[in-house]
């Protein structure tokens, strides 16, 4: 059996070695054969025929010989061993000789050299050796600094336990701290703070969960007893999911086996910990260190201080903005580039079969070079592990004493404590992140060996170019003095924005979103300004009671629910305001019996007194009764050529909104007997069981526009046939952050061709103007309208707009 060594790609090169097999035995790729072997036949027996000399007949007959006895008839078995999963060795059946061989000298070369370089790094004497669970070959680079950052960042998974912990640490462990109970100092270094915290002032009190939800108060020795014996079940928890994270590759039971020595190892060969300390020991140290980190970022929100809160954001900020940078080049190291040469690896091996066709091609010399080329390419992935090797032990050793310094309490002794913490897993992942940028070098460095070490100087390079630009990029701000961390800004007013005066502001209203100017009179209000003198700036008192926040609240939620109910309002009114006129229209010339001579002269009726009460509404304010208070700030002008909803203004509509639940109304529209209309909200803010006001504006503007193009071509003795009419809305943020609806597109289709239609570029050219809503909404608005005829066609005329 020839063996074929995987690192965290078994499974891949399973189906990849499979696939061959089963390509190799199938019919159609022997078909394939021979129809490229009958091609390379025909070109060498032409080749022969003008040059029989050179023999190029029979040198192609001895290559498709060669490669059928010695690449493609030999089967053979293949077996992928998983050299990091540890699972049993995979069985391939009927392989091609050719790739197997290939694949199973290049790869057990390379297993070798690496297996060589780890087995001498761990029996090197005194602090020189690297750990087996810190290997390349096991784990991948840099392994110890992840164990190191993942165990970092743990915290405990079960929120009830969470909630107690943190309310012990407020209520008990702070105040131990503030008397002297327990000395701020010890506390500070200690390898063990748990320990330290289990001895609380009796005559304090905190809250506790029990496991159906209830809450309790109890001691805050009661209460220390309490969570200690829930604290085994959490430190479990928390090392089986560090167990997935790290071996992903691993069953579950040799994660959960290999977790403990893995940790253990990290910290004891980084200095940070002594040989007594267990993998839980060091678990419960950083979760308990988190859990005090914690404690007062959620205090202050719990206590409703600001200034608490502007403090923990800054912080978080400046540590997320820090190690942001090492975190993106550490995934490199650990993700990118293994990922990059199993891929590389796979593809290589899946690409024999076309080799095989390749060489049929071919002949003599050239058949060589190609086989060559293939091979390099396998030896050139294969230097690639024992390459890491040595940059994995070369990293390990220097990140020892980068993080052994980092775990110094000043006094020699060195530990993960309160203070060293932080410092500690910033230079875990600076570390990696070094790391991440050199092993970008290692394909460089693993093809210039392969090519006989011509372009070695230039991978290495290549391969350090990339650390240095890292590097002048963050230390570029810094040099110039520019240095940011966490900036936080809170009530912040600008003063004379795009203005000479100095006493002047800018502040937006909240529910409308407009934005208002104001002068502050004063040279000591701006320097009050100036100063972020704003309400979330002062120190709010820790008096303040449960039921004026409550307050508060339901203010804000009557204010939300006042602005969305208005623009309900507004909405539906535009509507029903041209259903109506539009009721009228059809009522006035459905009349029957009246002769030809008695419509004119009703037609000059309504133009006259549409005529005239057009002049009279363009000259006065027309504002709608209290029914619509949507409206109550609008102007209404009736354009002089909307003559025949003139009858609209002869009486004021009144529409009445009952609410059903939250954002659920019904309107109810007085004076007819037309069926109250549901409106809503959609999800999540209402149920979305009726259309919202933008979708009545919508609606108000499409049928607005074919009742008026219905109207202005029915003047001209046309019948348009049935329309359809498109409408689509834009709705879009302005400077100010708020939605507003910025367009409307709206596409009117004819039920007739244009050539049936009489004066039809009349009718298109004003229309538009006859929509009443349209060009009420125009001005804060884009409205596009667009009319084809039933085939399509876009009308003859550009129609009006104004």
């Amino acid at each position: 059996m020839w063996e074929i060594y995987a690192y965290q790609n078994a499974d891949s090169l399973f189906g990849i070695f499979n696939a061959a097999a089963t390509i190799h035995g199938s019919g159609d790729y022997m078909a394939a054969v021979a129809a490229v072997a009958f091609c390379g036949f025909i070109a060498a027996l032409v080749a022969y025929a003008f040059a029989p000399e050179k023999l190029q007949g029979w040198k192609w007959l001895a290559t498709v010989l060669l490669v059928f006895s010695v690449l493609i008839v030999p089967r053979v078995t293949v077996g992928v061993v998983d050299k990091t999963g540890g699972s049993a060795v995979k069985v391939v059946a009927n392989v091609p000789f050719g790739v197997a061989f290939l694949g199973s000298v290049t790869s057990t070369v390379g297993h070798t050299l690496t297996g060589l370089f780890e087995t001498a790094f761990q029996v090197i004497p005194g602090v020189g050796a690297l750990p087996s669970e810190l290997s390349y070959e096991k784990n991948g680079l840099m392994f110890g600094n992840r164990l190191i950052r993942e165990t970092g960042g743990v915290a405990f998974q079960d929120p009830n336990f969470r909630t107690d912990l943190v309310n012990f640490i407020h209520n008990c462990t702070m105040y131990d701290l503030i008397d002297g109970t327990v000395d701020p100092g010890t506390f500070s270094s200690s390898d063990d703070v748990w320990a330290l915290m289990a001895s609380p002032n009796p005559a304090r009190f905190t809250t506790l969960t029990s496991a159906g939800g209830s809450i309790t108060v109890d001691t805050c020795p009661n209460a220390y007893t309490n969570l200690n014996g829930r604290l085994p079940a959490q430190l479990t928890r928390i090392q089986g999911k560090l167990a997935f994270q790290l071996n992903p590759t691993l069953p579950a039971a040799a994660a959960n086996a290999a977790i403990a020595g893995q940790i253990q190892q990290a910290y004891l060969k980084n200095s940070i910990a002594t040989a007594a300390a267990t993998a839980a020991d060091l678990i419960r140290q950083n979760a308990v260190l988190n859990a005090i980190n914690d404690t007062s970022n959620i205090i202050g929100q719990k206590v409703n201080d600001p200034a608490a809160m502007v403090l923990a954001v800054g912080r978080a900020q400046s540590v997320a903005q820090q190690n942001a940078a090492w975190l993106n080049a550490g995934k490199v190291a650990e993700q990118a580039l293994p990922v990059f040469r199993n891929v590389i690896e796979a593809i290589t091996y899946a690409l024999f079969p076309l080799l095989v066709l390749l060489m049929l091609l071919t002949s003599g010399r050239e058949t060589m070079l190609a086989f060559k080329g293939y091979a390099a390419v396998l030896i050139w992935i294969q230097l690639w592990p024992p390459l890491y090797a040595v940059l994995n032990y070369m990293a390990s050793i220097y990140a020892a004493y980068d993080l052994a310094a980092a775990a110094d309490l000043g006094s020699g002794a060195k530990a993960l404590s309160l203070q060293t913490a932080s410092t500690i897993y910033s230079r875990a992942i600076s570390g990696e992140a070094v790391v991440g940028y050199l092993a970008i070098s290692i394909p460089f460095i693993a093809w210039a060996a392969l090519k006989r070490m011509e372009t070695f100087g230039t991978a290495l390079v290549g391969g350090l170019s990339g650390l240095q630009s890292m590097v002048a990029g963050a230390t570029a701000g810094a040099a110039a003095g520019n240095l940011s961390m966490g900036n936080v800004s809170m009530d912040q007013i600008r003063l004379a924005p795009n203005r000479t005066s100095a006493f002047m502001s800018n502040w937006q209203n909240d529910i409308s979103g407009n934005t208002f100017s104001s002068n502050m009179l004063t040279g000591r209000t701006a320097v009050s300004l100036l100063r972020n003198q704003g309400y979330a700036s002062r120190v709010v008192s820790m008096r303040v009671s449960e039921q004026d926040v409550q307050d508060a609240s339901r203010q804000v939620d009557a204010a939300r629910t006042e602005a969305v109910a208005a623009s309900s309002e507004r909405s539906t009114v535009l509507s029903e305001a041209f259903t109506k006129g539009l009721a009228k229209l059809k009522s006035s010339r459905s009349s029957t019996g009246s002769t030809s001579s008695q419509r004119v002269q009703r037609k000059r009726e309504l133009r006259g007194a549409g005529h005239r009460q057009g002049e009279q509404l363009t000259h006065e304010r027309n504002v709608p009764s209290a029914g619509c208070k949507a409206l109550d700030r609008h102007q209404w002008r009736v354009p002089r050529t909307w003559r025949y909803a003139a009858p609209m203004a002869e009486a004021p509509i009144r529409i009445q909104l009952r609410q059903q639940a939250d954002y659920r109304f019904e309107a109810h529209f007085e004076g007819t007997e037309i069926d109250p209309l549901q409106t809503d909200e959609p999800p999540p803010l209402g149920g979305g069981t009726g259309p919202n006001p933008a979708r009545l504006l919508g609606t108000a503007v499409a049928n607005c526009l074919s009742a008026s193009l219905l109207f202005a071509l029915r003047k001209f003795g046309n019948e348009p046939g049935r329309m359809e009419t498109d409408c689509t809305l834009a709705p879009e943020r302005n400077e100010q952050g708020r939605w507003r609806i910025q367009r409307i597109d709206v596409r009117i289709q004819l039920g007739v061709p244009w050539a049936s239609l009489k004066h039809a570029e009349r009718a298109l050219a004003q229309f538009e103007d006859f929509c009443i809503v349209t060009q009420s909404v125009r001005g804060g608005i884009d409205v596009q309208v667009q009319v084809v005829d039933s085939a399509g066609a876009a009308a003859p005329v550009q129609h009006g707009g104004g």
